[in-house]
């Protein structure tokens, strides 16, 4: 693992440690619109009754970001029948490269649930700010092209809309599948009253 995978672990689990066990809905998540990979407004308002899984990233991201994506398909398969009632969003920091056509096409390897969201750089780091998510750009030496370090913990959201868990990287997905089928099963308490 390279220094900058290291250092962007390290940042990643301190902030899954302030937040990991109790998130508060006062201070990470809320409602926002961005664009998804077909072209159309999403708000995560609109899978309300869903619970998400919610996670930042770029599609260029050499190691990190295609681990969390195959753990997120991975979580969606196990759920088998379950998994109509989760929604997988993955929101780009790198809004410049990460179109939307390259969003479809790249998640689509992954699991055609997952949905991919861009928009303007202002619109994002609106967005990240209210998860508590950081990300910056790293010029590579020479002016070549860059890389992004971002926050990889996966944010698992309630059937209400609030940050139930922030999951850091590297959890197992057994773990991840547990959560989910926790907050599932207390929605279906919550439907049946």
């Amino acid at each position: 693992m390279h220094a900058r995978a290291i250092r962007s672990l390290a940042w990643a689990l301190l902030w899954a440690s302030l937040f990991y066990c109790s998130a508060s809905k006062a201070l990470v998540g809320g409602d926002f619109s961005l664009t998804d990979q077909n072209g159309t407004d999403f708000s995560l308002s609109d899978v309300h009754g869903k619970v998400i899984l919610l996670f930042f990233g770029y599609l260029s991201c050499p190691d990190i970001c295609p681990d969390t994506l195959s753990r997120v398909a991975a979580v969606l398969k196990t759920l088998d029948t379950k998994a109509s009632s989760v929604q997988a969003v993955f929101i780009t920091v790198d809004p410049v490269r990460d179109s939307a056509e390259r969003l479809k096409d790249y998640l689509g390897f992954f699991d055609n649930r997952i949905v991919g969201l861009t928009g303007s750089e202002s619109e994002i780091l609106e967005v990240a700010r209210g998860y508590r998510a950081s990300y910056r750009r790293i010029n590579a030496s020479a002016g070549h092209g860059y890389t992004m370090d971002h926050t990889s913990n996966i944010y698992i959201i309630d059937s209400k809309g609030a940050v139930a868990r922030i999951v850091p990287p590297g959890l197992p997905v057994s773990e991840i599948v547990n959560s989910v089928r926790t907050l599932l099963s207390e929605s279906d308490d919550r439907n049946d009253e």
